[in-house]
């Protein structure tokens, strides 16, 4: 459609489970298994609006422990006129 912009943010945050179990209202992935799927500490995640990409760095959790913190991703999705 002419005249608008499709625009898609990503947003991410984290939570720090005490059990290692995630909060049934937060969800997330835990970090030790996103590095898996990254292999390594950044990668990319598709855009679950269009066809880019959004590439996102683990390094911000470097000194926390894997195994009971949560990534929190979410997307947001705007068009405007």
């Amino acid at each position: 459609m002419s005249g608008e912009a499709n625009t898609v943010t990503m947003r991410v945050s984290s939570y720090v489970s005490p059990d290692g179990h995630p909060d049934p209202n937060l969800r997330g992935i835990l970090l030790t298994d996103l590095k898996g799927l990254f292999h390594g500490n950044e990668g990319d995640l598709s855009d679950p609006f269009h066809d880019g990409e959004f590439h996102l760095s683990l390094s911000p959790w470097d000194q926390v422990d894997p195994r009971k913190t949560y990534i929190v991703i979410t997307f947001r999705g705007k068009t405007r006129r």
